[in-house]
């Protein structure tokens, strides 16, 4: 339920990052990899957001790019096969 409804607002939030969307996005994407640290594809689309994130910030702060950096490691190592996490590694 987490992951669709990050999803769903991360779609929302388009090609213009609107920055609220991503934000409630990253919540949820947070929630479904706490609820299941092994779902690869979610902590993908958590390193895709953090990653918009930091991209409309203009590099956001090392705390932001920390924690792009944990779940970008962790869907490589769960999923690296997944196209979303070729994307967030791009």
């Amino acid at each position: 339920d987490a992951y669709l409804r990050g999803l769903a607002l991360r779609q929302r939030a388009g090609f213009m990052m609107d920055r609220g969307g991503l934000s409630e996005a990253r919540e949820a994407f947070a929630r479904a990899v706490a609820l299941d640290p092994g779902f690869g594809a979610a902590w993908a689309q958590l390193a895709g957001v953090h990653l918009g994130q930091l991209w409309t910030s203009g590099g956001g702060d090392a705390a932001q790019r920390a924690l792009a950096r944990v779940a970008l490691d962790s869907a490589r190592r769960l999923a690296p096969q997944l196209a979303d996490t070729h994307m967030a590694h791009a």
